[in-house]
Order: C-alpha cells, then sequence, then structure tokens
C-alpha cells in the first residue's frame, strides 16, 4: 500500500514540475528580439502612377515670362556683353510693313556710335533688353546717304495701338504704342530707365535745311502686353 501511495505522490510531482517548466518557457523574454508570428500574408501597397513631367510654364499676358532667366542672373553682365548672350534678331511693325535686322549700338564716350548702323534698326547699349523690366531703346535712320531710306523712314505714320514685334532667338515680344511725340535732340528722358517693361523707338525729325541736319527727335513709346515662345524653340525645349 505504501508502494502505491509513493507512485502516485511522484506522479503528482512530476505533474506539476512540467506544468511551472511550461509556464516559465512562454513567458521567457526574446532576447533575441525575434517573437514568432503566424504566417500571414503581406497586404498589397496600393498601385502608383508614374510621375508626371512637370508643365512648361507659359508667360501670362504682360508679363516677362518666368522661365527666362533669373532676374539676378545676368545682374553683373550689361552693355554688349548682355546683347551678345541674348541678342534681339529682328524688329516688325505690320502697319507700317516694315521689318529689320537689329544689332547692337555701342554707347562710346557718352554717346551712341551709330556709325555703323546703315539700314539697320540698333539696340542702344546698355538700356534694358526685352526680358528684363526696363526701357528698351533702340534707333534707326529716315534716310542714309549712299543708302537710300532708313527703316524708321514712315515712323512718323505710325498710329497708338500699333503693334511692335521684337524678336530674339527664342520668343516674340509684343509691344502696343501708346505715345508719339517730337522732342529736343538734347532730351535724354526719352532713354531713361522705367520701372515697366516698354520700348522706345528714336529717329531724326525736323530737317534744318540751313544747318543740314535734323534738329528734333521723333520718340514713340509702346508697353509691352505679350511674350510668347517661337514654335521652333518649343518644340526643342519640350
Amino acid at each position: 500500500m505504501k508502494k502505491v501511495i509513493v507512485v502516485f505522490a511522484i506522479g503528482v510531482l512530476f505533474f506539476m514540475l512540467a506544468a511551472v517548466m511550461q509556464e516559465n518557457v512562454s513567458a521567457a523574454p526574446d532576447f533575441l528580439g525575434i517573437t514568432p508570428t503566424p504566417n500571414e500574408p503581406k497586404p498589397t501597397p496600393p498601385p502608383t502612377s508614374p510621375p508626371k513631367d512637370p508643365e512648361p510654364k507659359l508667360p501670362k499676358t504682360g508679363q516677362l515670362p518666368d522661365f527666362l532667366w533669373a532676374p539676378d542672373q545676368y545682374s553683373n553682365v550689361s552693355g554688349l556683353s548682355a546683347f551678345s548672350q541674348r541678342p534681339v534678331t529682328k524688329i516688325s511693325i505690320p502697319s507700317l510693313n516694315m521689318e529689320s535686322k537689329v544689332q547692337a549700338v555701342p554707347f562710346v564716350k557718352n554717346t551712341w556710335n551709330i556709325d555703323d548702323l546703315k539700314l539697320d534698326v540698333g539696340w542702344m547699349e546698355n538700356t534694358a533688353l526685352p526680358d528684363q523690366v526696363g526701357n528698351v531703346v533702340m534707333a534707326g535712320h529716315l534716310n542714309l546717304l549712299g543708302y537710300g531710306r532708313g527703316p524708321f523712314v514712315n515712323l512718323s505714320k505710325i498710329q497708338n495701338g500699333a503693334t511692335i514685334s521684337l524678336y530674339t532667338e527664342q520668343f516674340r515680344y509684343l509691344y502696343q504704342v501708346s505715345t508719339k511725340k517730337v522732342v529736343p535732340e538734347t532730351d535724354l528722358s526719352v532713354v531713361a530707365p522705367s520701372t515697366t517693361a516698354r520700348l522706345t523707338l528714336i529717329t531724326c525729325n525736323t530737317w534744318n535745311a540751313v544747318r543740314e541736319e535734323y534738329q528734333n527727335r521723333l520718340v514713340v513709346v509702346a508697353n509691352l502686353i505679350s511674350v510668347k515662345p517661337l514654335l521652333k524653340y518649343w518644340h526643342t525645349a519640350y
């Protein structure tokens, strides 16, 4: 009888020991930092569309385009250097049936040297370029001995509201005439800088037969109304 009780007691003790060991194993910390998890399928992320190409920035009417040069990019480049980097190639006045090449006129000894201007229209060095806010000043002859009629021979006929186009290698700048006036040749206010984007055209006026020279200047002022990229540049750039 004692043998049966001992065997029974050993069995109960073995059962309790096994239960304690199982509890300790399940509560043991995961020293490797790995916790077993059931093999559940991972969620599929939603499909992502390919990134879109940025849309080109078109200039708004009456404003300089913001996809040209940054305002300070050429702040240390002026005069002929600036013109050579982004030259004006052509001027057109449809109402006068006029079109002409444009060349830079250098500023030498406090005046503009127009000796080589001939039958082209001249951009006056140190005035604004079309891609800058300021006064773009250009000049042209009425007539030139040995060459004939100049590009501005009919400029006096232009009317307020007429349009003038300046072309660079990449853009067309469209201006609308707002003022036409005659000033003395000593009036330098017409070439002064401005806080708006505008174009000033200058030619001779009022022939003095005694002195055999023009004593006044005809001045036409036009305001920028739009900027458009040329089609060939648009295809190349975009």
